[in-house]
């Protein structure tokens, strides 16, 4: 049921092993009592974002300088048209 869910939604499939750590050999685990070969298959399968086969393409509008960078100021009273210096 999972499995078909994200197949639906574009999500890629794949098989993960998981191995014991600590000290000592790493062994494969086992998800089951039985070891059931379906079983553990559906275990170690993940569903993750399919990576686009190819770059996007380019923005067709032109550059625009950022916010920050402008050294225009913002439109404001000026000395000349404030004559009193009041703010």
């Amino acid at each position: 049921m999972l499995r078909w869910y994200a197949l639906d939604l574009g999500l890629a499939a794949s098989l993960t092993s998981f191995k014991s750590h600590g000290k000592g050999p790493k062994v494969e685990l086992r998800f089951s009592k039985t070891g059931n070969p379906a079983i553990e298959e559906a275990w170690r399968r993940r569903f993750s974002a399919r990576k686009p086969a190819v770059a996007p393409p380019p923005d067709p509008r032109p550059e625009t300088p950022e916010a920050g960078s402008s050294q225009q100021h913002p439109p404001g009273p000026t000395p000349a048209s404030n004559p009193q210096g009041i703010a």
